[in-house]
């Protein structure tokens, strides 16, 4: 559910949060609180979908550059996907991929089609602008049990999400809006054609209720959050960011060095940038700080303050902050059950038993690399307040929700599992197919 509007964050990666908004957030969805309105993330295929009057065709967006064609059509689409990738001298995306693109999005196609029999019906809809392109394209996700990702869902649906709907400037290129008051109307009109029609669902996201969480558990990993902002004299008002600005400043100090205030503030808003990102933290200019050319000549500043240096820093200050956040999810998200699977239980033996392949398969067939990263989430699985098997035995990727004007995710065991998993199927393919041809 990111897409075009960008990355949906998790909560350790907004550095406005504080600690009190982080557990409020817990404890409302806990405890099922109608202040939070929680909806399941689907392990789908996520595109933009629109419909055109000027040529009576199905418009999509799958990145930004095709804002400015007003998006494209399931004829580009699969050209995309095949010939124009065999001619830039890549592989061309799995059949069964792309025949679930075409079908799918061929199936929106004839159901606006008959659900909408005039232009004007659809472009009240869709709209249409001064160069005849579509306007409102909505947030949807792809879902066909012939071509899962991790969960493999009962049957095809097209997901429509209640956030992420957008209107497009195509003449410029960009989004003009997101989840305006006028896109939730167009989103109103959407749903005549929610509904099941032939083995194809269509529908929007269901409203999750999360139960039976174990709150003593939870209780008891918030407190490790509180303690963790406690050790820097932090409280309940501090955010995440004054929590990294002491992180950092006690780093500097452990490191005994003898920077200034100027130096010190310009590597620790270097560090900010790079581990929170421009959306939220600016990249400091050299200008700003220094009248001369003392930061270029300073080894041990850019040691500090390159692009690679500081993310292991970051990384390395926000491991207890996110190590507790997924304790905290793993426990909210423990005894959920999808909405979207008829046998809840059947699914999550499926996923453990893909899991321990793809384990296997890297473990005999990966280069160095792959079993370094396997390792790595190996590790965000096995340090966890839950058993490995309870965390991987999940048919959920995680929820969505907002606060305070901001769309956040929580997830559990899903993010590791999915880069084993994709681990495994595509690049220990990619590896035996380089194999073979270097023999040939």
């Amino acid at each position: 559910m990111s897409g075009l509007t960008g990355h949906i964050y998790h909560l350790y990666e907004d550095p406005n949060l504080t600690l009190e908004d982080i557990v409020k957030i817990y404890r409302r969805i806990a405890t099922n609180s109608k202040e939070i309105n929680v909806y399941e993330k689907v392990d789908g295929y996520n595109i933009y979908l629109s419909f055109s009057t000027t040529d009576n065709k199905a418009r999509l967006l799958r990145n930004n550059s095709q804002i400015k064609s007003g998006g494209i059509t399931i004829a580009q689409l699969k050209a995309e996907f095949t010939t124009n990738r065999i001619q830039a001298g890549k592989k061309a995306v799995p059949a069964n991929v792309v025949n679930m693109y075409v079908n799918l999005v061929g199936f929106f196609e004839r159901v606006v089609k008959a659900a909408y029999s005039s232009s004007e019906q659809k472009e009240l809809v869709f709209g249409k602008d001064q160069e005849n392109n579509p306007q409102f394209f909505f947030n949807c996700e792809l879902v066909d049990p012939t071509s899962p990702n991790v969960i493999k869902y009962d049957g095809k649906m097209l997901i429509f999400h209640k956030l992420g709907n957008i209107k497009i400037d195509a003449k410029e290129g960009k989004i003009s809006a997101t989840d305006t008051d006028e896109i939730k109307t167009k989103f109103d009109e959407l749903k005549k054609i929610f509904g099941r029609n032939n083995d194809v669902e269509i529908t929007d996201d269901k409203k999750s209720q999360i139960d039976l969480v174990n709150l003593e558990k939870l209780d008891k990993e918030l407190g490790v959050l509180r303690s963790e902002f406690k050790k820097f004299g932090l409280d309940m008002n501090s955010t995440l960011g004054e929590y990294f600005i002491k992180g950092i400043e006690k780093h500097l100090s452990d490191k005994k060095t003898n920077f200034d205030n100027f130096q010190k503030e310009f590597i620790t808003k270097s560090i900010l940038s790079v581990g929170f990102g421009s959306k939220f933290m600016k990249k400091p200019r050299v200008n700003e700080f220094f009248t001369t050319n003392k930061i270029q000549d300073s080894g041990e500043i850019k040691k500090l303050t390159n692009e690679d240096p500081a993310r292991e820093i970051f990384k390395k200050l926000r491991a207890p902050i996110e190590r507790t956040i997924m304790n905290c999810s793993a426990i909210l998200l423990d005894k959920y059950e999808s909405r979207y699977l008829s046998d809840n239980k059947q699914t999550a033996e499926d996923i453990i038993s893909l899991v321990n392949k793809a384990i296997n398969n890297i473990n005999d067939n990966g280069t160095p690399q792959q079993k370094t990263n396997l390792t790595k989430q190996m590790d965000k699985l096995k340090n966890n307040v839950l058993s490995f098997e309870e965390l991987v035995n999940n048919p959920v990727e995680g929820i969505v929700f907002d606060y305070k004007n901001h769309t956040y995710k929580i997830t559990s065991s899903f993010g590791p599992v999915n880069q084993i998993v994709h681990m495994s199927k595509f690049e220990i393919q990619s590896l035996r197919e380089n194999k073979t041809k270097s023999t040939i």
